[in-house]
């Protein structure tokens, strides 16, 4: 027997108090009446027929003394150590590798099934079985439990993931249990390598079966179009043995060509169709064969986002602004002079030239040049005229002033802004703000530009159209920041769409609504195939477009282990069995108060009678 906090072993110091005090407690002085002086000899007898009358006497410092005993070990906390009996804590990798199947049919998770169950068969023995899947996001399934049942019963319906094996968490999980056992052994149970020499109660048991397993794998798919004709290229690998396989392409849910391709093993085959078309929205490579892993089997790329920018100017003669807007290829423009209230909606910039709205588009972006008043934060400094040199700001979005180049740029009259530190300095003129910009919560962003570009050489100078090329980015970014994504891979969706709300449609139809924090939504898909996003309010919807979401390239070339975790030697703060003491001897505890209880409680029935 051991004791995890032997400190606790300083309360028997309590004992001798006790004891001390019993010692020095007055006496009892009884005082005899007439009324019951013919009692005395009957209670004489009684105690002669009594031989626990005098235990009664120290009765009640016993069970003071067994109190504070018990008591302390409860805070020191003993554990009785066996030899008979172990703790295992197993982690199971369920990421997509694990669905490797071998020529029997028999996956890479079915073996580690196997083995599993015959490790807790011995649960009825006595061991104490902790299970940990390691997925994307790993968790404890079973925790110190000796029923062979509840393991069986978990294990039916366990099913491996797409996604990858976050072994840092499973390892951190594992070492909360192992911290808290006496000599625990820890198995991990996973088609990875590892390091060859075995770590102190720490076994790699790698399930994989290379000699009995063949797979296909489509490992990457490109295209380009020229003109009305489009080349769809991608590559091809084979493991376990040489093959010949077809290769076909479909289009928009159409099979549009096919290919036949040999490969060698462990090489990788480059390979290309080309179609007469321009105008898809998803191609798809694909092989028909019975491999062991059928999620690599096919490829998909999605067309990029081509959504143009609505982009409305208004103003008396922004005749600048009107000419860098045009030579931007992605916008299309709209400008008037004036525009009333109930018409500022449905466009994903507004551009004030010379004048503000009273009220600002709550539905897409906005930038404010030279406007007679300024929205909520800033407030303008006295106009100053002259020659002025630009620079950009010390807390300039890198987004809005990547590749600008602003040495030449000058201006003769401005206004300095000041504002709160939500806003950020774009430009400034010695040091003092001449442009700001803020982002808010739902990606609406707004930028304030304090002097008319007539008054500023900006229009004349070639760094200037890559500045509004990056405003316009920023203030409408696109939708997805890319076409193809791995599984458990965050997805940034931007929400800036005509004030519409973001959904997102899964692969096997079901329909997620976005949550909108920090000017995107952030999405991470569990499983492969086409996800579409779109726009809706409710009464309509606008616009929409696919991205692709595949196998992680690295999971399925077969990763191997960084680093065997440390497993603690020896409990360090509690565990299961210290905790059953505890419960018992808080039991005992609750059963000496009560007899304490029923010996003050007698002892007052005899003083005072019935009437206590």
């Amino acid at each position: 027997m051991t004791f995890l906090n032997p400190a606790g072993l300083w309360l028997l110091l309590g004992i001798p108090l006790v004891i001390l005090l019993y010692i020095l407690k007055p006496p009892v002085k009884e005082k005899a009446v007439s009324s019951t002086f013919l009692w005395k000899l009957s209670e004489k007898f009684m105690k002669k027929k009594s031989p626990f009358r005098r235990f009664r006497r120290i009765f009640l410092l016993i069970l003071q003394i067994v109190t504070v005993l018990t008591l302390s070990l409860i805070a020191a906390k003993p554990v009785f150590l066996r030899k008979d009996c172990t703790d295992y804590i197993l982690i199971l990798d369920t990421s997509a590798s694990m669905q490797m199947a071998d020529d029997q049919g028999q996956t890479r998770l079915d073996r580690a099934k196997m083995q599993i169950g015959q490790l807790a068969k011995r649960a009825d023995q006595g061991v104490k079985i902790s299970l940990i899947v390691a997925s994307d996001e790993p968790y404890v399934a079973l925790r110190r439990t000796d029923q062979w049942s509840d393991v069986q019963a978990f294990l039916k319906n366990l099913q491996a993931g797409q996604g990858g094996c976050d072994e840092a968490e499973a390892f951190r999980l594992m070492g909360e249990i192992s911290g808290r056992v006496v000599h625990p052994e820890v198995c991990f149970y996973t088609d990875r390598a590892g390091e060859e020499e075995p770590q102190t109660r720490f076994s790699l048991v790698n399930v994989s079966a290379a000699d009995r397993e063949w797979n296909v794998s489509l490992d990457s798919m490109t295209y380009k179009t020229e003109g009305k004709t489009t080349v769809f290229s991608g590559t091809l690998s084979v493991t376990g043995k040489d093959a010949g396989v077809t290769v076909g392409l479909q289009i928009d849910g159409q099979t549009v060509n096919a290919l036949f391709v040999e490969c060698r093993a462990g090489e990788q085959v480059s390979f290309s169709l080309e179609e007469q078309t321009a105008d898809f929205e998803k191609a798809l490579f694909f092989v028909e064969t019975e491999d062991g892993l059928l999620l690599d089997n096919s490829y998909t790329v999605c067309r990029k986002d081509q959504a143009e920018r609505s982009v409305l100017i208004v103003g008396e003669s922004p005749f600048y602004l009107e000419r860098l807007f045009s030579a931007l290829e992605d916008c299309r423009l709209t400008v008037a002079k004036t525009v009333a209230a109930e018409e500022l909606s449905g466009y994903d910039l507004y551009v004030f030239d010379g004048t503000a709205p009273a009220i600002l588009p709550f539905d897409g972006s906005v930038l404010l040049v030279h406007p007679e008043e300024l929205p909520n934060g800033l407030t303008f400094g006295e106009e100053k005229s002259g020659l002025f040199a630009l620079s950009l700001g010390q807390n300039a979005p890198d987004a809005l002033v990547s590749g600008v180049q602003t040495e030449e740029w000058t201006v003769q009259t401005f206004r300095p802004l000041s504002g709160s530190g939500l806003w950020q300095t774009v430009f400034q003129v010695e040091e003092e703000p001449v442009m700001a910009f803020k982002r808010s919560e739902t990606g609406r962003s707004l930028a304030v530009l304090s002097f008319d570009l007539h008054d500023s050489n900006l229009p004349l100078c070639s760094s200037y159209l890559t500045f509004m090329k990056n405003l316009v980015g920023e203030f409408s970014p696109k939708a997805v920041e890319k076409e193809e994504y791995a599984v458990g891979e965050e997805v940034r969706i931007y929400t800036a769409r005509n004030g519409l709300l973001p959904k997102i449609r899964l692969p096997d139809g079901r329909v997620h609504s976005l949550v909108v924090s920090k000017g995107f939504s952030a999405f991470r898909p569990l499983e492969t195939g086409v996800y579409t996003v779109f726009w809706s309010d409710g009464d309509r919807e606008e616009a929409s477009l696919h991205f692709y979401v595949r196998i992680d390239r690295e999971e399925l070339n077969g990763r191997e282990l960084t680093e065997a975790p440390v497993v603690p030697s020896a409990p360090e703060n509690g565990d299961q069995t210290e905790r059953s003491y505890a419960e018992w001897g808080w039991w005992i505890l609750l059963v000496l108060l009560i007899l304490m209880l029923a010996e003050w409680g007698v002892y007052c029935y005899e003083q005072h009678g019935s009437g206590f």
